[in-house]
């Protein structure tokens, strides 16, 4: 079976969190995984009634590495969970700046092919980490008014 990308015959592991259509090459190269289940419900565009869109995990792109930089992709979180480390001489705690693999919220998109419209989702809403920390509040804008 050929890659999708590469276009070189493989045999495809089945499981594991592994995309059949890619090589592990390609797969380790792209930083990619299989999406997780839609968050949108079933229905047509709220401004067009378009019923096809593209959904995507939109990635941020960053680089690690002094003067030898290497280039990467991640998924876009929410947020970032505060992590509390050690001093290196007294062993007193203290936070550590975040790390890429501290990401709460993981962010989903459905861009309608009719018109354009941007709807954002959120997988893990209730595990995002609430205070100044972290960046985050909750709003609540209750029972008052007449909401529909």
């Amino acid at each position: 079976m050929p890659c999708r990308v590469c276009q070189q015959e493989y045999a495809p592991r089945v499981g594991g969190g592994v995309l059949p259509e890619l090589c592990e090459t390609c797969q380790a190269t792209l930083e990619v995984a299989p999406l997780p289940p839609p968050r949108r419900p079933a229905r047509p565009c709220q401004r067009c009634n378009h019923t096809r869109f593209v959904r995507t995990l939109p990635r941020e792109y960053a680089a690690r590495g002094g003067d030898y930089a290497v280039a990467y992709a991640l998924p876009m979180y929410a947020a970032s969970a505060a992590r509390v480390g050690h001093t290196l001489w007294s062993g007193s705690p203290r936070a550590e700046e975040p790390h890429t693999s501290s990401g709460v919220g993981l962010l989903e998109v459905y861009i309608c092919l009719g018109c354009g419209l941007v709807e954002w989702y959120c997988h893990g809403a209730e595990q995002i980490p609430i205070g100044p920390e972290h960046m985050t509040e909750v709003i609540d804008v209750g029972a008052a008014g007449p909401y529909r």
